[in-house]
């Protein structure tokens, strides 16, 4: 039987004894009273003298930076320094200085943003009231006068350039300037009967394909000029001889001309401004140069020339006169003679070179007709221009099913009009070359500015078949260029055939100048001096 166990009593609580408890209660009841009695009552405590005197220093100094600011006076920091040190405040002499200067540069800063202030105080208070005025609206009108002395800038900067463009200081800028020129003058192609509407020479530029005298295998133009110092370019009227020209030029100006290995300097001259001149060849080389905004370029020319850094570009013999033409060869030919290193390229239509350079060029080359991947390379410039519905590929299926019209699309300008007109008219190639001649020259009269044109196309080609009559007897007469006449030998033939048409003869000149800006079938040259 398992015995339970009882729980173990505590001991008992003892009591607290009363008269104890008694006495602790007195005691701190005394300690209580003691402590309010005895304690010091508190009073707000008031503002120190320092903090008083600090702030009134502050104020002084700030008003001193004001009174200095105000009377346009420099800082004076140490003045104020000598005048506020030693101060009842306890403030230091650095301080002192630190608070008036951030207190100067901030009323400064202020008043210079105030435009009144400056109208008021500035450097035109002297002036008078109406200086005063004129000095707020130029500061008001600030673009206008920033345009004006830009200007005025530009203005002086183009007048030393055109005065000293010609010295070995200005060698570089006057290069640079150069091939600007150059580029401004050859990278879009205007076309007279699409004037507003220009192509862009080096994505329409095509590489021509040329053949020796002694050898006909083809090779690329610019392959040829790689490989000869000196070269005469033939070809057919419009097989792009001016053209090639151009290009060099240009690619020279684009510093892209890797060909040359020594990067000569190209000159284009055309030969026709040659005739009844007796300036010698280095003064039109000048000429050249001030047209493309290299003026007064006389001694770089000389220097140029003994140094073989120039590549001439001599373009159309055959557009100068048979009169002329004798002295313009010598000329040129005395030049390559005395500077014979130097680069050349001559440029005439095979049928009225007579070899007259055969022996100071290393080779005669002639311009070959276009191929079938030329005249495609050459259109698909053209097609991004070109209506829905037509395209590079329909075209060249026309041209192929017209042997004719395609024979004619060989040359790079008769391609120029058939481009022309398949993509800007609805012009319809027809099958046979007599017709095409036809309809693209009532086209090229009636079409363009149709709605300006003042004068039919019947009365326009009347005068062209008349004038193309005259060249012809004039050549033959004369002993002439049948391709040029002179402006006032020209005025006075279409003046012969205006009766028959029922116009006045006061409106030769107007009629004329629409024939040549708007068909492009008669050619202004030497400046309008002859056509």
């Amino acid at each position: 039987m398992v015995q339970r166990s009882h729980p173990q009593q505590l001991p008992p609580k003892r009591k607290f004894p009363l008269a104890k408890h008694r006495l602790l209660m007195g005691l701190f009841a005394a300690a209580v009273t003691s402590s309010i009695i005895f304690t010091p009552a508190v009073h707000p405590q008031s503002p120190s003298p320092e903090t008083s005197a600090r702030k009134e220093l502050i104020a002084e100094i700030h008003e001193y930076a004001e009174l200095h600011v105000e009377n346009e006076q420099p800082p004076k920091t140490k003045e104020v320094v000598d005048l506020l040190f030693p101060n009842t405040a306890g403030m230091e002499e650095r301080e002192i200085a630190k608070i008036y200067n951030k207190e100067y540069t901030r009323l400064k800063e202020k008043q210079d943003a105030d435009l009144w202030h400056k109208i008021k105080n500035g450097p035109l208070n002297n002036l008078g009231w109406v200086s005063a005025i004129i000095f707020g609206i130029l500061l008001i009108f600030g673009d206008v006068v920033k345009g004006w002395g830009t200007n005025l800038f530009n203005k002086i900067g183009t007048w030393i350039y055109n005065r000293f463009a010609g010295s070995r200081f200005f060698r570089r800028i006057s290069l640079k300037h150069y091939r600007q020129g150059l580029i401004e003058k050859h990278n879009l192609l205007k076309i007279p009967f699409r004037p507003h509407r220009p192509l862009s020479l080096r994505e329409i530029f095509v590489p021509l394909k040329v053949t020796g005298t002694h050898d006909s295998e083809l090779i690329d133009a610019y392959q040829a000029i790689a490989t000869n110092r000196r070269l005469m370019v033939t070809g057919a009227p419009g097989s792009g001889k001016s053209l090639l020209l151009r290009h060099i030029a240009l690619r020279y100006a684009l510093e892209d001309l890797p060909e040359i290995r020594e990067q000569p300097i190209p000159v284009l001259l055309e030969l026709h401004r040659l005739s009844n001149s007796d300036k010698s060849l280095q003064d039109w080389f000048v000429d050249a140069l001030a047209r493309d905004d290299f003026p007064h370029a006389g001694k770089f020319v000389d220097h140029s020339l003994e140094s073989n850094n120039l590549l001439l570009l001599l373009d159309g013999l055959d557009e100068v006169t048979s009169r002329e033409r004798y002295r313009i060869v010598q000329q040129i030919k005395d030049l390559l003679d005395k500077y014979p290193k130097c680069r050349a390229i001559i440029t005439c239509r095979t049928a009225v070179y007579r070899g007259e350079f055969n022996d100071v060029v290393d080779n005669t080359l002639e311009i070959v007709d276009f191929s079938d991947q030329q005249i495609q390379q050459f259109l698909t410039s053209w097609e991004k221009e070109m209506q829905e519905g037509k395209s590079v590929e329909q075209l060249m299926t026309t041209l192929h099913d017209r042997p004719n019209i395609m024979a004619i699309a060989r040359n790079p300008l008769m391609l120029t009009i058939i481009a022309y007109l398949y993509t800007d008219t609805p012009f319809i190639l027809p099958h046979s070359r007599a017709e095409f001649y036809q309809k693209s020259t009532d086209t090229l009269l009636d079409t363009w500015h149709q709605e300006h044109n003042q004068y039919q196309a019947r009365e326009k080609r009347l005068i062209l078949r008349h004038l193309a009559l005259f060249f012809q007897d004039s050549a033959k007469q004369r002993q002439q260029d049948k391709r040029s006449m002179n402006y006032q030998t020209l005025l006075a033939e279409v003046k012969k055939v205006l009766p028959g048409l029922n116009i006045e003869e006061e409106q030769a000149v107007p009629l004329l100048d629409e024939i040549v800006e708007r068909s492009g079938l008669l050619l202004a040259i030497d400046g309008g001096e002859r056509y």
